[in-house]
């Protein structure tokens, strides 16, 4: 009896809808340079997430897309849900460097096209459209870096390194703001093609320096991997997000009760009542579907608070990031360069915390149980967040540099506790089968947190100018986005 190909094997994995094992555990300079490399694609992908914020004011006014420009953000945040779950997902089957290499020749591409539009075209749409382009690649760059990094450590090395990963992010959320408002100055489409070398480079770096352990690409296992996507969980699931995210910014303008508002939220409706059924009714799996979010994830009860922390972190988060700049730069006056220079405070106690707060768990690990260690330090970063948020809101309408200094250090103190150590104590309580896809989901709730957070702050920002402003400023500011001449 002729034995069967390890390729064989795979194949049938896949066609089962399971994940293929990556484990490719290194030391030395190997696992350095492979994690430093790694981490520079990661510092990218945010840096493109965030420079979209500083330049919202000057994007709008090119195109004279009013409070439409939160598009450029949001239609960012929607596809880089899609993105990760798909990219990630075909990493189990092709390997975490080959799905990394698409996704950045993706960011690339879509960085040249955002610039080139930005320079000679005049449709907003375009342009929204290509961010949503470019968010599908700096999601999967983001969440492939995660996973792909834990494939070269064991279980017990893994919260050692995981500040890694957070530093990256900060360090390329804060170049983000910094280079946004730079090149916001000096030609915003100029940003886009440094971003277009700077993956160039990426690219190159992780053909060199990356290992990869993966079987030969064959179009039998495209087509069993295509075959297994829970194509239905992504397009209902696209679709309820994208119509509940028209009618948050859109509905003003439509009229909330018109017969098209009232459509759209009918839509968004109908759209999450199937993507429920189809997750959770349907039994994906004996199908050979590997479900975009699996039911069983949900019947632990840790793991679905966490999921409910993500979707809730993820809509504070982003919408800290969006409007926290334009408060610095509309509402103190500040330059756009002086104003992301103001958020080197968050962005580094993020970073330095974000270590810290692991070492941390880890001690308390020792004196208590592991469960109680995370529930500790949670509980005390989102307090401080919180906290943070409250006195951000109500203390005045115009804070000084010490207040904005010492209320971003309390945020940074607390995301830096949340963000990475939930990947952690999601691990602790799924199976490896389960792993990626759990890390998934959690990184797609933040995700669509995000998208739904800016969208509706946007809206709020806009009632609000829409009710204080008298009545000549109204036509001077129709978007939230317009930028006051403070002369």
């Amino acid at each position: 009896m002729a034995s069967r190909s390890s390729s064989d094997s795979e194949n049938d994995a896949v066609a089962e809808g399971k994940p293929v094992d990556h484990t490719n555990l290194l030391n030395g300079w190997l696992f350095w340079r492979a994690v430093i490399v790694m981490n520079f694609c990661n510092v990218l992908a945010f840096l493109d997430q965030m420079s979209i914020m500083a330049l919202l004011a000057t994007v709008s006014a090119d195109f004279n897309a009013g409070n439409s420009v939160i598009w450029a953000s949001t239609a960012q945040l929607v596809a880089a849900v899609n993105g990760q779950c798909i990219f990630g997902y075909m990493s189990d089957v092709f390997g975490r460097k080959q799905m990394l290499l698409i996704a950045l020749v993706m960011l690339l591409l879509s960085s040249l096209l955002c610039g080139l539009w930005g320079q000679f075209g005049e449709q907003a749409t375009v342009f929204f459209l290509l961010r949503a382009v470019t968010g599908v690649a700096t999601g999967s760059i983001s969440n492939l870096v995660n996973i792909a990094q834990n494939d070269f450590l064991s279980a017990e090395r893994r919260a050692k390194f995981q500040g890694i990963q957070d530093t990256s992010a900060a360090l390329g959320s804060d170049l983000g703001f910094t280079l946004g408002a730079v090149f916001a100055r000096y030609g915003w489409e100029k940003l886009y093609y440094v971003n277009s070398g700077l993956t160039f480079v990426a690219v190159v770096l992780l053909c060199l320096y990356v290992p990869s352990k993966a079987a030969k690409v064959t179009w039998s296992r495209v087509r069993l991997c295509v075959k297994t996507i829970d194509w239905i969980g992504i397009l209902t699931g696209s679709a309820m997000l994208v119509t509940a995210l028209i009618y948050l910014t859109q509905g003003r303008e439509l009229g909330w009760t018109s017969p098209m508002g009232i459509g759209l939220l009918v839509g968004a409706i109908v759209s999450g009542a199937l993507f429920l059924a189809n997750g959770w009714k349907q039994p994906l799996e004996e199908y050979g579907v590997r479900p975009i979010v699996p039911s069983r994830l949900f019947n632990n009860r840790t793991i679905s608070v966490i999921y409910a922390q993500n979707l809730l972190l993820g809509a504070a988060y982003y919408t800290l990031m969006t409007f926290l700049p334009m408060y610095l730069e509309f509402v103190l006056g500040y330059s756009s360069v002086v104003s992301a220079a103001l958020m080197w405070p968050y962005v580094v106690t993020h970073g330095a915390w974000s270590t810290g707060s692991a070492y941390l768990i880890r001690a308390l690990a020792k004196r208590h149980e592991r469960a109680k260690s995370f529930i500790y330090v949670f509980a005390g970063g989102f307090a401080l967040w919180t906290i943070a948020a409250v006195l951000f809101g109500t203390v005045r309408s115009k804070l000084t540099v010490g207040e904005i200094i010492g209320l971003e250090i309390m945020i940074g103190l607390g995301t830096g506790s949340v963000f990475q150590n939930s990947i952690n104590a999601i691990r602790n309580q799924v199976s490896a089968y389960d792993q990626a896809v759990a890390i998934g989901t959690r990184n797609a709730l933040r995700f669509k947190g995000g998208a739904i957070g800016t969208a509706a702050g946007s809206t709020i920002m806009a009632g609000i100018l829409d009710k204080k402003l008298l009545a000549y400023l109204k036509e001077e500011a129709q978007s939230a986005f317009t930028k006051p001449d403070h002369t």
